[in-house]
């Protein structure tokens, strides 16, 4: 009499179940498709940023970056030619556009981006400090501050250099305007070195230009210089 064929135990099922589905898995893991994986290497104009800057290095190449005056958006003369090199960090909010003659950094805010602030370097003495407070007071419709006005300013310390705080209220006409736009604030810091001038300038009507006097100032704290 013929004997009936084995049953598999349920624990015998069950662990040849388990293989198939590991077995299905690792087949299926080998048919997706792998991530691709980006290599790029640094050329030339991304060499690593000296770090760890000592004061005297700092001191050294905020001059020479003023000295070298303002270009096209551009902090030094080429990315690569080891000449130091004004960075930042944008505030939320901004928008950071080209920059323009004179301008290094150059950015716009508010919805329709009345708003403005700009980076610029001059050579020289630039005028010095009064004539280049007093040029922003002749923008925006004010009298020239006299030198003990000037004196009492507000200072702050910008790229480890003092430097002065203005803050004007006023009709701001801007070069080559037609007419000037009403009810506008400035703000602005002057760091004056050997060799030349650097100006951050904020404009703009001036409920805008209060409520990104935050952001003005985290800008601010943020410009650093990059040495090769």
């Amino acid at each position: 009499m013929p004997h009936p064929p084995d049953v598999p135990s349920p624990q015998f099922r069950s662990s040849w179940s388990h293989l198939l589905v590991l077995l299905a898995a690792i087949f299926l893991a080998g048919c997706s498709k792998a991530p691709e994986i980006t290599v790029r290497e640094l050329d030339e104009d991304e060499q690593a940023p000296k770090v760890n800057v000592t004061s005297a290095e700092r001191f050294k190449a905020v001059a020479q970056m003023v000295g070298m005056g303002g270009g096209k958006g551009q902090p030094s003369s080429k990315p690569n030619d080891g000449g130091p090199r004004l960075v930042w960090k944008t505030p939320e909010g901004w928008t950071e556009i080209p920059g323009v003659m004179m301008r290094d950094a150059n950015f716009t805010f508010g919805e329709n981006g009345e708003g403005e602030c700009y980076v610029s370097r001059l050579s020289g003495d630039g005028g010095g400090l009064e004539a280049n407070v007093n040029r922003w007071r002749k923008q925006m419709g004010l009298s020239p501050a006299t030198p003990e006005e000037i004196a009492s300013l507000p200072h702050r310390e910008t790229l480890g250099r003092e430097s002065v705080f203005v803050q004007l209220d006023g009709d701001y006409s801007a070069v080559g305007a037609a007419s000037a736009k009403k009810d506008q604030r400035l703000l602005g810091l002057i760091v004056i070195v050997e060799g030349g001038g650097l100006f951050v300038k904020m404009i703009g009507p001036k409920a805008l230009v209060e409520q990104n006097s935050a952001q003005f100032d985290s800008f601010c704290e943020s410009l650093d210089i990059q040495v090769q």
